[in-house]
């Protein structure tokens, strides 16, 4: 059954189309939405939709779609939909939480992912942002490539399918996390999706969680008004306020206090908080991005991050892979570097000589592209390879021992269940061997005979080490 508005609206106002099987959900829009000014249209199924777009006898500013239609999930019928209707946005809207679904939406191409049930508020907050949006975007010049290339350097596989991932998801409000070790450049990210969202115009608003003290987090996100705490002159505008109508990253997720949590949570779920000491609420319409170095599975087990915020966090996940993984990258970032910071620093160009280009090759990266940066910065500064090719090796060989002393922790841990010196030294030495033997390779560029040469050992010993110790290129 299609349902049209009432014939009092006119033509100039916002139209809308909502594709749903559930009568009730017809019945709530075209009862409600035009006392807000929409003209709606509703259709059970998207043939009947068709016959509404069918000689643009409607002209929708925005389509909704449940994809769920006879309770089977089904993102085809998305794809037809935006095969008729070009470029006009399409908001999924369904009963279903799966995270797999909601990602598979965004990366097919609709604009957001409702929840039902939802409420009048939740629906006009979507409509009025996406009208804004339009509406900027109608009046505003072409922008600048959203991602180029000299801030976003990328050629490993991995990375390349972030970046990609990236153009994707960056108009969707949906939250959300960047996990991966500290420096693999979690916060560049983050600021890739801003920029290539509708909202790069909108702040963008940072937060270091680790550095908050626990008793303020609450009020440096949400703000407060004067006296609601010992030290409170004066009213303060908190984080989420500032980037209001923008984004807001999280670094550090995992750092929260759980009182603050459960209120990040609800913002989360409405886009409503009210500042310490105050009883009125603030309603805030912002893209949170967050992101963690930390296990945030672990971390709930030990009770010490909710589930319920993790899951609402967790709706878009991207695992950013360490330096020692994209060692392909090194060059170009290298190069990137050397360009930044020589104009940044008023240092002449300069090039990495080749010896250090292949120990940074072989280099495990402990501090990924944030350490490789700093390591630019003095080589541009002081211009003397040597004393980096010697912090490179004494780091690497602290590293090694560090597995060792771990090996030791290990086995003292169970000094009442018994240990073999013997074996504890064979294992001590293949750690140190294979270190010794990955790391020759990687400086030689697997010229094996050389490596050989260079370890005093034979090329078939060598070769049988390498098959023992699994060491890969």
């Amino acid at each position: 059954m299609l349902a049209k508005e009432a014939p009092a609206q006119t033509e100039t106002c916002p139209q809308l189309l909502f594709i749903d099987d559930e009568e009730g959900v017809r019945r709530f829009i075209g009862r409600s939405l035009p006392e807000l000014g929409y003209r709606t249209f509703t259709a059970s199924h998207w043939d009947e939709a068709k016959e509404l777009l069918h000689n643009r006898r409607v002209q929708p500013d925005i389509v909704f779609f449940e994809p769920c239609l006879g309770g089977k999930a089904d993102l085809q019928g998305l794809r037809s939909i935006q095969e008729w209707i070009d470029e006009i946005p399409v908001v999924v809207i369904s009963s279903e939480r799966r995270p797999g679904l909601i990602v598979e939406a965004i990366q097919n191409g609709a604009w957001d992912y409702l929840v039902k049930p939802f409420g009048l508020e939740s629906l006009r907050r979507i409509i009025d942002r996406i009208l804004e949006a339009r509406q900027e975007e109608a009046g505003s010049t072409p922008r600048e490539p959203a991602l180029p290339a000299e801030d976003f350097v990328v050629c490993n596989p991995r990375m390349i399918k972030i970046r990609d991932m990236i153009q994707r998801i960056a108009h969707s409000r949906v939250p959300v996390l960047i996990e991966g070790e500290t420096g693999v450049g979690k916060d560049i990210i983050a600021r890739q999706i801003h920029l290539a969202s509708r909202w790069s115009h909108r702040p963008f608003v940072k937060v270091n969680c680790a550095a908050l003290p626990h008793d303020l987090t609450e009020s440096e996100l949400f703000g407060h008004t004067r006296g609601a705490f010992t030290g409170a002159q004066m009213d303060r505008v908190g984080k989420f306020k500032l980037a209001d109508g923008g984004t807001i990253f999280l670094d550090e997720i995992g750092e929260f206090p759980l009182g603050t949590q459960a209120k990040l949570l609800q913002v989360l779920q409405d886009g409503h908080f009210a500042p310490l000491g105050s009883d009125q609420e603030t309603q805030v319409d912002v893209r949170v991005i967050a992101a963690t170095n930390r296990n945030l599975e672990e971390a709930i087990a030990q009770k010490q991050f909710r589930s319920d915020l993790f899951y609402r966090l967790h709706v878009l996940g991207i695992q950013v892979p360490p330096l020692r993984d994209r060692t392909d990258e090194i060059p170009m970032l290298c190069r990137h570097f050397l360009s930044r910071l020589s104009e940044e620093l008023g240092e002449s160009a300069a090039e990495l000589p080749e010896s250090m280009l292949q120990a940074f090759a072989s280099y495990d990266w402990p501090g990924n592209v944030r350490e490789l940066e700093n390591l630019v910065k003095r080589f541009l500064v002081l211009r003397d390879q040597d004393a980096i090719h010697s912090e490179l090796t004494l780091k690497s060989s602290r590293q090694v021992f560090e597995s060792v002393d771990e090996l030791a922790d290990q086995y003292l841990n169970k000094l009442d269940q018994g240990v073999s010196l013997k074996l504890i030294a064979k294992e001590a030495a293949a750690r140190v061997e294979r270190s010794v033997i990955a790391t020759t390779l990687a400086r030689t560029r697997w010229n094996k005979w050389q490596a050989a040469k260079e370890l005093g050992v034979s090329y078939k010993t060598l070769l049988t080490r390498i098959e023992d110790y699994g060491i890969k290129p």
